[in-house]
């Protein structure tokens, strides 16, 4: 069930002994979208991220005999390349479609965090809720970069070239941009829609 606003998120816990480790958001989503962690022996799942330690105050703390667990929802992705191929995939993160820097950029966040940003900073992993951030053609590149310094502690909004949403669905189509999720660049597409799935999945960070 997503979480409703107040109330307690996550559980301190001793890590288990049998525990299958991702290194990134991007190798959680992999396993997710390949069904990978039905076919496989399941252990507790344990996230290395620092947009989830960021989210959780873990960010500074270098060395834990326990561990926080939670239960996340995650973005299901459906998107459309150059050739016309349609291609199914997860985000846990967050995923943006253009440029940071030149053009129209759109970004949608699962935490709130992109690239290290702050980027949307009513959202939670957990309220069945995506966040959309949209940043308008016109805005130049040094009006850009101090936009994403401010975002490093969430003071970028609001701003007349930034528009920020929530919605548990997004549906983008347009010439070709670059898609990128997670950080992994997916190449250039001309539709993407995404779709919350609730309570997708129980990590341990």
């Amino acid at each position: 069930m997503p979480i409703s606003p107040g109330s307690k998120w996550g559980e301190e816990i001793v890590p288990p002994t049998a525990i299958r480790s991702f290194r990134s958001d991007r190798e959680l989503g992999t396993a997710l979208r390949d069904n990978s962690l039905n076919s496989q022996p399941q252990g507790a799942l344990h996230l290395v991220s620092d947009d989830f330690r960021s989210l959780l105050g873990l960010k500074e703390l270098t060395r834990r005999t326990t561990a926080i667990k939670i239960r996340i929802d995650a973005l299901a992705i459906s998107y459309t390349d150059k050739h016309g191929g349609t291609h199914q995939d997860v985000c846990i993160g967050s995923l943006h479609i253009g440029r940071p820097l030149r053009g129209t950029l759109n970004i949608v966040t699962n935490t709130g965090w992109w690239r290290g940003h702050d980027i949307a900073p009513r959202a939670h992993p957990n309220d069945g809720k995506l966040d959309i951030v949209e940043v308008a053609r016109t805005m130049t590149a040094r009006q850009r970069i101090t936009a994403w310094r401010r975002s490093l502690v969430g003071t970028h909004l609001p701003h007349p070239n930034i528009a920020y949403s929530q919605s548990d669905f997004y549906s983008w189509s347009g010439k070709l941009s670059n898609l990128t999720v997670d950080g992994e660049k997916l190449g250039k597409v001309s539709h993407v829609q995404c779709r919350v799935q609730s309570d997708c999945t129980e990590i341990m960070v």
